[in-house]
Order: structure tokens, then sequence, then C-alpha cells
């Protein structure tokens, strides 16, 4: 029997009534410690699986056989299978015999490559009849034909705490999906979006964030502006701001954020950033790459340590001090900011390979420019260096 049959096989055995089982302690003389064990416990147990794997392991047991469908925790991931077609129609069945009167907490979908509207319409759908409160969608589709109710009951499920959204265009000249001007997400405290566009409210400005009065987590992943040139992000909660970029377009972010105690920035550096109310900020991690030698990437590194003036943990790589070092008389500037620094940690982690090419550099030998770590200094000497391989 192929993969594929094999898959659909074990789903139909699990929905078929149930028949009586010889347990497998009644045969081998060996007790049976997992049907004894509540319900509750098998259920932690198999929440912990693949969704097909649950279906597989619940088949062994007639206790087991049904408690697959009303699961608190659902992983649905297409790298299961070894068809697209096979784990379209796994899904859809597996759903709808889901008992949707049984809360949810978690549903993480993955499908790698495009996927049927119809299909991510019954995701969603799924989700929010249960009341998910962590959601997790990463696939591709066709944005322009997405439909806007599937956005709408994504951005006003009253009972998410964490959203984890990345939807691709299967058109890659495709711009990221338009968010929301004023979602409606009271319970959110986490949120991680990767290709979407944020449009602007008022003057050029796009402020897509506010109406979340509980973020404590956000994470924006190659995300873009349309029809702004700034970026605010202002919230009273928000206590950890990670920042994942490769998109070309140069933009501002003006950050106002009085509990902010994490920033983190991997990618190419091409957001201006300037702060208010960063007293909290104790934590910051700056991992930049660029495509070409340019002074002017490595002038916006220079202004995040300036205006995120009040850390006391720098974290950087070996790749991002390569580009400070590419300011002129960097070593002569004098700094206002770190002042408060107590540890300053390089990664010695593989340069990239356009810069290294550029700047005709090993790869695998990535070397700190001497100066730049005493430059970092100047203001707290007796700060704790550690260089990490």
């Amino acid at each position: 029997m192929s993969q594929n049959m094999a898959h659909m096989s074990i789903l139909k055995d699990a929905m078929e009534p149930e028949t009586k089982r010889r347990r497998p302690s009644e045969s081998e003389g060996n007790e049976d410690r997992l049907s004894d064990l509540p319900e509750c416990v098998l259920l932690h147990i198999l929440s912990l699986m693949q969704g097909e794997e649950v279906v597989r392991t619940c088949v062994l047991s007639a206790r087991w056989k049904h408690l697959w469908k009303c699961l608190p925790r659902l992983v649905l991931h297409s790298s299961d299978f070894t068809s697209v077609k096979i784990f379209c129609k796994f899904v859809t069945k597996f759903l709808a015999h889901c008992d949707e009167s049984v809360g949810l907490d978690t549903l993480d979908f993955q499908r790698r490559g495009s996927v049927e509207l119809r299909l991510l319409r019954r995701v969603v759908s799924h989700a929010i009849a249960r009341n998910v409160q962590h959601l997790r969608i990463h696939t591709t589709t066709d944005i322009d034909k997405l439909p806007r109710d599937i956005l709408f009951s994504i951005f006003s499920c009253q009972s998410l705490a964490s959203l984890n959204l990345s939807v691709f265009h299967n058109n890659i000249l495709s711009k990221g999906i338009v968010f929301p001007e004023s979602p409606n997400l009271p319970a959110l405290t986490s949120l991680h979006l990767q290709n979407f566009a944020f449009c602007a409210t008022d003057n050029d400005v796009a402020e897509p964030f506010s109406t979340l009065k509980k973020l404590n987590n956000l994470a924006i992943d190659d995300c873009t502006l349309k029809d702004a040139q700034i970026l605010c992000i202002s919230s009273d909660s928000l206590k950890s701001f990670t920042i994942f970029s490769k998109n070309p377009r140069f933009y501002k972010i003006e950050l106002s954020a009085p509990r902010l105690s994490y920033f983190a920035f991997n990618g190419v550096p091409r957001q201006h950033i300037s702060g208010s109310s960063l007293s909290s900020l104790q934590q910051v991690k700056v991992d930049a790459s660029i495509h070409n030698i340019s002074s002017e990437q490595a002038s916006i590194v220079l202004n995040w340590l300036r205006e995120l003036a009040n850390v006391q943990s720098l974290t950087v790589t070996a790749n991002t001090l390569q580009i400070l070092f590419l300011i002129p008389d960097l070593l002569n500037i004098k700094l206002s900011s770190l002042v408060n620094l107590k540890s300053l940690k390089v990664e010695m982690k593989p340069l990239s390979y356009a810069f290294a090419w550029e700047a005709k550099m090993n790869i695998y030998k990535p070397t700190v420019p001497d100066g730049v770590v005493e430059f970092l200094l100047q203001n707290s000497p007796s700060a704790k260096v550690s260089m990490i391989k």
C-alpha cells in the first residue's frame, strides 16, 4: 500500500463505528498502562503529535479511537505528506469530524507551496468556531483573490492570545497583504506578521497596532509600508519587538514603548528608528547584513545605537561590526549612548555571502575590525565582553 493510501486508510478506520478490539494486554499478558491514564493526560500526549500521527495512534486502542476528535492542539503540516492532494483531503476530513464544541488552544497550519482558498477558509473557520487561543498559519495563496471575510475572521477573533501569520502570494512580484486599519483582538498578547503591508491613516503615518492594548511581543518579518513613510509603534504594554527585514525600501519607525525591554533586528538595515520613552530597554540584538558596501546602511546601525541609549546587554554579529566599520573615521566618533552597558556579546557567525565577496573576505572566517569593540565600550569600559563562536 502506498503512503498516500495509508494516510486515508488510517483516517477512514478512525472514523468508522467502534468495533470490539482485543487489547494488547489480553493477548500478550502485559499490563496496558497507557489506556488506564486519565483522558486529560492522553489528550495532552496526543496533542504533542502531528495530525496524521494522532489518527494513526488512536486506532491502536478502542478507548483512544475517538480522542483525536477533541484534541486541544492541532498540528497540520504538509511536510508530513508526499502529496498535496492527499494532504488537502486529509485536512478537510480531519476537521470535518473534529468536535467544534471543544475549545481549541492551538492550531498550527503549514502548507509549503500554494493552498486552495477553500481549504484556507475551512482551517480558519474551524479555529474561530472553537475559540482558538494560539493560531499559526504559514502558506502561499492567491492574495489578490483572498476573500476579505477570511482576514476579518482572524483579525476580529476575541479569543486569540497569539497570532503568527505568514501568507505569501504565489506571484513573487505581488506585494504583501494589507493589514487591517483597526484589528479587534482584545486578548492578543503576541503577534508575528510576515509579508504584510501597513497603510497610512494620517499624514503619511501608519499606526497599525494602536488598538492592541495587551500586546507584549511583536515581530514583523519583511513587512512594508503602503502610501506611508513612517511606521508608528506606540504601546504602553509592548515588551519585546523584533524586526526581520530583506525589504529594499527605506522607511522610518517611530517607537514609543515605556515597557519595552528587548529589541532585535535581523536582516538589511534600512529602517531609521527614533525612540522615545525607551528607558526600560535592557537587551538589544543586531544581526545586520548588506548586499553591497554602503556607509548609508552603516550609519543606520550607528543611529540605532544612539537611539537605544540605555541598553544594558548588547549582542552583535561580526558581520554587524564589519558594516559599522564602513563609516569613515568611526573610531574618532564620540558616543553619548551605551553608558549603562554591562554586557557586550559578539557572535562570530559566518559573514553574509554578498558582503564577504565584495569586501574580498573569507565568509567562514569572520573577523572583528580593530578598535570597534573599544568604540562600543567607550562609555562603559568595565562591561563584560564575550566572543561567541
